[in-house]
């Protein structure tokens, strides 16, 4: 017998078994078709999400077997996603209904501030000290920045090392004014203003209101650090 013929009656034996799982994969939702079902339901979630949001559903068992569903297919969560991890409910309410939770990963990849080198504990920062890196936000749940104004001229509360994200933890307003310092009060009123020696009874960064003593008068009075370190009030 030659080849030929072998491989013709093969193949015309398999035909009939090809032509079964056809039919079978025919009655048979695809696996594929939950997957994006999943995938639309978790991205519509982040929707509002400045980040660009990559959606990975978790792979299911092949061997899964669900009956095609005559209606398109439903998805639903229970509950909000946490760590960048959402179940959906895929559900198909034909006439043979069924369910499937379908667990996804999210990311949501945005731009972030981030040390471009390793600094100690109390370094002001500056704009050389800090670049923007692309980072998945939903792994970042002490926060973090997206703007480098943000941080700059704040001071670290801690050593950091390089290439680490900054989040609120991290840093601080500059302390320009320490309490029990000297410092010079400006009391505005009517146009004139009056300088006056006072001690502060607060630390305070610029912008910030603090208490200061009238060294003068010894009242206690509130007043707004400006950038030069001076506190200005109204008399």
């Amino acid at each position: 017998m030659s080849n030929k013929l072998l491989l013709k009656i093969i193949f015309a034996g398999l035909m009939p078994i090809l032509a079964s799982a056809n039919i079978a994969a025919a009655d048979h939702q695809s696996l594929s078709s939950i997957h994006d079902a999943a995938k639309k339901h978790a991205i519509q979630q982040f929707s509002q999400s400045k980040g660009q949001v990559e959606v990975i559903p978790n792979k299911l068992d092949t061997r899964l077997r669900l009956t095609k569903c005559e209606q398109p297919l439903e998805a639903k969560h229970t509950s909000n996603a946490r760590g960048g991890r959402l179940t959906v409910n895929i559900s198909c309410n034909g006439v043979k209904p069924w369910n499937l939770y379908v667990p996804v990963q999210i990311k949501v990849m945005q731009n972030v501030v981030v040390l471009s080198h390793s600094l100690s504990r109390d370094t002001l920062l500056s704009q050389s000290d800090l670049r923007l890196e692309r980072r998945d936000i939903n792994k970042m749940h002490s926060g973090y920045f997206s703007d480098l104004n943000e941080v700059i001229g704040k001071s670290l509360r801690r050593s950091i090392s390089g290439g680490l994200a900054l989040t609120p933890l991290y840093v601080e307003s500059f302390m320009l004014i320490k309490r029990g310092q000297q410092v010079t009060l400006l009391a505005q009123s009517s146009g004139i203003i009056v300088k006056m020696s006072g001690k502060a009874m607060a630390n305070g960064a610029a912008g910030e209101r603090i208490k200061v003593k009238n060294l003068s008068s010894n009242r206690v009075i509130e007043g707004l650090i400006t950038k030069d370190g001076q506190i200005k009030t109204h008399m």
